[in-house]
């Protein structure tokens, strides 16, 4: 599944500050409640103290184009590694088009679906654009909400911490707009062999 770039990158930031790195007090923001604050710095990667042990990202995600990497190279969630310096944008997309299945997260409940054509070819009934049912009647709806008390909508980010964050996840945009094609195609092949719409109107279309 891909996802949102700027706001997995965000929530890597919001997951490092509030629970892994909690205990590392110079880690951007340490110990203020304000979701935002430190972000601008850790998107810098401007770690004073950086050691083989310690790297740009204070020892948490290292969130450079990180769903890039993982469809490109080996994947690490840490570091570069396992990633040539000559791999391009492009790459990924072929990479990512011989994938058997691409979703995506803020259509997690149409991926669900689009996985299940994919693995049956059939659509339940509930799994058409507006309809409900038993696997959904109580799924919850999509959303960046942690299990921490804090506040992790990147649309109430700063404008200009958000711009920051973004020049992180440059390759990863593109890569995801493509993954959005990709997955605007295997809806049509769905609904083309099924007559079955797995996405209401406007759905996918606010996500370009």
């Amino acid at each position: 599944l891909l996802r949102r770039p700027a706001q997995l990158a965000y929530s890597q930031f919001l997951y490092c500050k509030h629970v892994l790195r909690g205990k590392v007090r110079d880690f951007p923001g340490h110990g203020i409640s304000t979701p935002h604050v430190g972000l601008e710095r850790w998107s810098r990667g401007d770690n004073k103290k950086v050691t083989a042990d310690r790297g740009a990202f204070w020892k948490c995600y290292d969130p450079r184009n990180v769903q890039n990497r993982f469809v490109a190279g080996e994947g690490n969630a840490l570091t570069l590694k396992g990633v040539p310096s000559t791999t391009t944008v492009r790459d990924a997309a072929r990479r990512l088009d011989a994938f058997g299945f691409v979703g995506v997260v803020e259509l997690y409940r149409e991926s669900l679906c689009l996985l299940g054509w994919h693995v049956t070819q059939s659509v339940p009934s509930y799994c058409r654009c507006g309809a409900d049912g038993p696997l959904f009647a109580s799924f919850p709806p999509t959303s960046t909400t942690h299990r921490e008390a804090y506040d992790s909508d990147l649309n109430n980010v700063p404008a200009a911490a958000r711009a920051a964050l973004e020049k992180l996840v440059d390759k990863d945009e593109l890569l995801y707009l493509h993954g959005l094609h990709v997955f605007e195609r295997a809806t049509q092949a769905c609904e083309a062999a099924t007559g079955a719409k797995l996405v209401c109107p406007g759905k996918l279309e606010a996500l370009w």
